[in-house]
């Protein structure tokens, strides 16, 4: 085995083990102040009606609703709390991603591109509190 395949082994596993992480951590909990249904109705509501802020309701940016709406016609239903959780889950191991690739793109260091990986999914844990959020 080369060192290269090794590597992309190693980095699937991680992969693997903190997308294991994160479902436990985003099907587990429950915030004290839990407004994901208002995000999911409103979501909901602009894709059935369109007319944010005359018809439906938000304190968001309109970004969120179009990217959510995007969303919504590729995956042909409206979103609901278990889809909004995976897609959560999706975009918090696309971040972490990213910023590994960034920081091989930078020091070529396989060891610190899997640190990387590995501290910046740990660091956004509170994405757990606020599913299918803007700010997630």
């Amino acid at each position: 085995m080369t060192r290269r395949t090794g590597f992309a082994l190693a980095i699937a596993s991680l992969l693997i083990g903190l997308a294991a992480i994160g479902y436990w951590m985003l099907f587990s909990n429950l915030a004290l102040y839990d407004d994901e249904g208002y995000v999911l109705i409103s979501a909901r509501e602009y894709f059935a009606h369109g007319g944010l802020y005359s018809s439906v309701y938000s304190q968001y940016g309109p970004a969120f609703y179009v990217l959510s709406d995007l969303f919504q016609l590729l995956s042909g239903a409206p979103i609901d709390h278990t889809t909004a959780r995976l897609l959560t889950l999706a975009l918090w191991l696309g971040t972490a991603g990213c910023c590994s690739v960034l920081v091989h793109r930078q020091t070529a260091s396989r060891v610190l591109s899997a640190f990387t990986l590995a501290v910046v999914f740990l660091y956004l844990y509170f994405i757990t509190d606020e599913p299918f959020h803007p700010g997630s």
